[in-house]
């Protein structure tokens, strides 16, 4: 017996949503992936930002006319800018890496809710009301 317009339509219908509530599944799950290491790796990346906080180089006491003693105080005041451009550089990029999650998280929200209104889609379809 041939199926009639209306049961293939409705078969396709629901292929259909079947298949949108799988990507939009996908989508969900990639997006909160991706948030979830950018904040692990904002998490870490704070740790080392924290280590260097408590770095410091005094030179305050390293005063001398010795050659040696200059350069060392030189090389010293070196590392202690240096720490200071790591640890700015390293702000910087936990900074961009919570916007980078929440942007993910965004999407993640953005995609649950499609997520429930197709699903509710499918759920009508399969039970006759769509």
């Amino acid at each position: 017996m041939a199926a009639t317009r209306d049961e293939t339509v409705g078969v396709s219908n629901v292929a259909a949503l079947t298949a949108r509530v799988d990507a939009l599944r996908n989508d969900v799950d990639e997006a909160d992936g991706y948030a979830e290491a950018c904040r692990a790796a904002a998490s870490r990346l704070q740790g080392t930002v924290a280590t260097l906080a408590g770095v410091s180089v005094d030179t305050g006491s390293m005063r001398s006319r010795s050659a040696r003693v200059v350069r060392a105080t030189a090389k010293a005041e070196d590392a202690q800018d240096a720490i200071r451009s790591t640890r700015s550089t390293l702000d910087g990029t936990v900074d961009d890496l919570r916007g980078i999650a929440r942007k993910y998280e965004r999407k993640a929200d953005a995609a649950r809710a499609d997520l429930r209104v197709a699903q509710a889609e499918l759920a009508a379809v399969r039970n006759g009301v769509g």
